[in-house]
């Protein structure tokens, strides 16, 4: 169950290990890698309906991983204060979190001003804040009045990691849980997946197929 508690610098919640560990690898899968692009290869972590959403884009897709909360531990994040306009984590100690390797059923997570600290059964693993500016990523992810469309052109390799990140959150019900695809034509796609407190939205930017 998750719970908080709240220190002078920081607030504190013990999260479901199996859902954060997953989020993060979903996440991961859009996370941008260019050296020379900072603000792409970073997680932003807001709160929003009571959870917890990892953010992550590199131009070309856009992933929205949301994790149920408990509504205690939602009513803490909000009152700290942190979340009125965000958090943007430094990717790659972030993206360790994904390898953390625990028999435990919940992990305490440290959110402050600093960026967020998870206690696990080795150590404390620091995802320090990034000064990067995140893209005003809301607006691109509101495409109700595009035209659906049953045909589009989409990077193979990135349609199956956007799969693969939707077979991620599914976890052990992967087998059984639906995959919904929706193809807007020359409009971004969008990929949708639950899991057990998870939920993903993908966004597939279209590419343009050369034509003899």
């Amino acid at each position: 169950m998750n719970t908080a508690t709240m220190t002078d610098t920081a607030t504190i919640v013990d999260i479901d290990a199996a859902a954060l560990i997953n989020a993060i690898q979903a996440a991961d899968l859009s996370r941008g890698h260019d050296k020379t692009l900072p603000l792409l290869s970073t997680y932003r972590v807001e709160l929003h309906d009571n959870k917890l959403q990892f953010i992550t884009t590199d131009r070309y897709r856009l992933s929205v991983i949301s994790l149920d909360i408990a509504n205690t531990a939602a009513a803490s994040l909000a009152a700290s204060g942190l979340f009125d306009d965000g958090l943007t984590i430094d990717g790659a100690t972030l993206t360790a979190a994904g390898k953390i390797k625990t028999k435990a059923d919940t992990l305490a997570v440290s959110f402050s001003a600093q960026g967020l600290n998870i206690t696990h059964d080795t150590g404390t693993l620091t995802a320090p804040i990034s000064g990067a500016q995140f893209p005003k990523w809301r607006t691109i992810m509101q495409l109700e009045d595009k035209t659906q469309s049953t045909a589009g052109n989409y990077n193979p390799q990135y349609l199956s990691e956007a799969a693969k990140a939707c077979k991620i959150i599914a976890g052990k019900d992967a087998k059984s849980t639906r995959l919904n695809i929706t193809l807007r034509g020359n409009y971004p796609a969008t990929l949708t997946a639950k899991g057990d407190g998870l939920a993903i939205d993908v966004l597939l930017m279209p590419v343009r197929v050369a034509t003899k």
